[in-house]
């Protein structure tokens, strides 16, 4: 079992893995009319306060470009959610509302996402990934 393991390509896993968490949380979300990339910058937001829109990019730029997270930021302002000082962006009231609301939700895809895996497991697994990346970094 572990020398079949090893054959099969960590890269396939690591889209696989990615595209699946992608499918299905944008699935949960899509009655809101939000992807994971909303809930990644919407939480991020609540997160900290406030972030320029360069702040935000650096941080979830790797699954968005630039134009997409002006869109998401847009789409935020126009909810209600969100506010722009200059290139800063901060939550509205209603905004660190509907965090609470998708938290719930999100709550619900991570337990979905580690069915069947314990915590170990799953500490294993993302020190293995950064591992990964700072070996090839």
């Amino acid at each position: 079992m572990a020398e079949d393991l090893l054959r099969q390509p960590i890269g396939l896993w690591l889209k696989r893995a990615d595209e699946a968490i992608t499918r299905y949380t944008n699935s949960v979300l899509a009655e809101r009319g939000l992807t994971r990339f909303h809930w990644q910058a919407l939480n991020l937001l609540s997160e900290r306060g406030e972030m320029t829109l360069d702040g935000l990019f650096d941080e979830i730029g790797v699954f968005v470009s630039r134009s997409e997270l002006e869109g998401i930021v847009s789409d935020f302002e126009g909810r209600g959610w969100a506010a722009r000082n200059g290139d800063a962006v901060s939550l509205t009231e209603a905004g660190v509302q509907a965090r609470h609301d998708v938290f719930q939700q999100m709550n619900a895809v991570r337990e979905a996402s580690t069915r069947g895996i314990s915590p170990e497991d799953y500490a294993t697994t993302v020190r293995t990934l950064q591992q990964l990346v700072q070996n090839l970094s």
